[in-house]
């Protein structure tokens, strides 16, 4: 197998061993499964909800209970499972959950419990949001210089997924009965074919256990303390002249801070924008006279548009930041919310608008989560030892309160008749949601101009506040280098 390799700063070429490479490869492979199963279940949710009795506002609630088990396990679970037992256990035991879900799901088919369709959606929504810190653990395999080019590659299995995942429930269809609950109890059987696949490439991956990453985290850290040098400050006059409003040391005051609370917003606002279409659009295809086949290519290719940008938005991110990033996505969703208004009942060369607005759709999220996911990281750069915490209550939050509007959906939905209708009557909704992302936008800008512009005022070097700008791809503390550079 040819290593990888790439070009660092002092032009040497860099490579990967064929150990980290293998490692990257069953990472992609391991992902590739998680959103595979993923957009398997979520793809189906509505139909399967309407299959087994449930009525159309019950529809979204699946989607909403897998959001619901995704925010429960990341505010009990993923916060020291890794920690505490590595990675492998750590992922198997989301693989678990995964699987409890799936053996619920069936049983509720069988017996046509909409109920336990939607308790199983809540263990499926917990194995998925262990698998997505799959992302993550790709750096911990590969050195520094191929940290970002790692968690891209990981990412490249959400573009497989894209279409392995809804071609996998197409296939399984009816495979199990023809009567309308057993339609698609093949959907969840495959779902629990690509845990088990998961469960075998997250083996494979050759992890660092818990205490060789921290040792190596604490060299690391020695390490950088050791090149930048001390602070040639005097202590009285640190604590005397030199602010502290963005250095928060305790965990309830990070949580308090707008660098914290402007963030997750915004990644509530785009979860909910783009989730709550998605959740009941095939129910309002196959009302308007659709097959299912064509809104399943539409569910694909709005999959791939939600992971497909991740190559671009990035960089995007890095040179730019993520508030701008969150300007993107507001004018991507402006734009997919007008395209479904004009959506129009089936009919030759109709389906068009479905496309063109579920794509738009998925790229607003993937810009809007990816520069929300990088801004919140500003609200714990100066504390790190929370970081954990932070993310966990982060992930809580979006997927908590995303998860709750995604359950108005249906009534949204029913309530504006159903169809066409119902489906124009929920953009219009969809349209004072974006007109809140951009409130949050406009809030973070003019705190950004204060912030700026009591930076100006404070010349001498005693006054600098510890503050976290934007620099070069990253939130830093730039308090240290100011001073050093003065």
């Amino acid at each position: 197998m040819v290593a990888l390799t790439e070009e660092v700063g002092d032009n040497s070429t860099a490579s990967l061993t064929r150990r980290q490479t293998l490692d990257v490869v069953f990472l992609v492979l391991a992902f590739c499964c998680v959103v595979s199963a993923m957009t398997l279940v979520v793809g189906s949710g509505a139909v399967v909800v309407q299959s087994v009795g449930g009525d159309v506002t019950l529809a979204p609630f699946s989607l909403a209970s897998f959001f619901l088990g995704m925010s429960a396990v990341s505010l009990t679970v993923t916060q020291w499972v890794f920690k505490e037992w590595g990675r492998h256990i750590g992922f198997w035991s989301g693989i678990c959950l995964a699987l409890f879900g799936v053996l619920l799901s069936c049983i509720g088919v069988f017996h046509s419990s909409t109920a336990l369709v939607l308790v199983a959606n809540l263990f499926l929504g917990a194995g998925a949001g262990i698998g997505m810190y799959l992302r993550f653990a790709a750096i911990e395999v590969v050195p520094p210089e191929f940290h970002s080019r790692a968690m891209t590659w990981v990412l490249c299995g959400g573009c497989i997924a894209s279409f392995a995942g809804p071609e996998a429930a197409r296939a399984a269809e009816g495979q199990f009965g023809e009567e309308e609950n057993m339609q698609y109890f093949g959907v969840f059987v495959v779902a629990a074919c690509f845990h088990l696949a998961q469960a075998l490439f997250v083996y494979m991956v050759n992890f660092p256990s818990p205490i060789a990453e921290e040792i190596s985290e604490r060299i690391k850290d020695e390490r950088e303390n050791r090149e930048r040098g001390p602070i040639q400050v005097e202590e009285s006059r640190v604590h005397s002249e030199v602010k502290v409003s963005s250095d928060p040391t305790e965990l309830s005051a990070i949580l308090k801070n707008s660098d914290f609370i402007l963030p997750v917003l915004v990644a509530i606002l785009t979860w909910a924008v783009m989730a709550m279409p998605m959740s009941i659009f095939r129910v309002a295809m196959k009302v308007a006279g659709y097959t299912s086949r064509e809104s399943l290519t539409v569910m694909e290719f709005h999959f791939f548009s939600m992971y497909s940008p991740g190559f671009y938005s990035g960089i995007f991110i890095k040179n730019h930041g993520p508030i701008k990033a969150s300007a993107v996505a507001i004018v991507m969703y402006l734009l997919a919310t007008i395209v479904n208004v004009f959506a129009t009942e089936g009919e030759s060369n109709a389906v068009a608008p479905w496309y063109a607005g579920l794509v738009l759709l998925g790229i607003g999220w993937n810009f809007g989560f990816s520069g929300a996911s990088i801004w919140v990281t500003k609200s714990y750069a100066s504390s790190p030892h929370l970081k954990g915490k932070v993310q966990a209550a982060n992930e809580f939050l979006v997927f908590f309160f995303s998860g709750a509007l995604i359950f108005a959906t249906g009534y949204i939905y029913s309530g504006g008749g159903g169809g066409v209708k119902g489906w124009q009557t929920l953009n219009y909704v969809i349209f004072g949601l974006i007109g809140s992302i951009v409130v949050v936008v406009a809030a973070s800008l003019k705190i950004n101009s204060e912030e700026e512009g009591e930076n100006r005022e404070e010349e001498p070097v005693h006054d600098i506040e510890l503050r976290n700008t934007w620099y070069d791809g990253e939130y830093r503390d730039t308090r240290r280098d100011e001073i050093d550079g003065a």
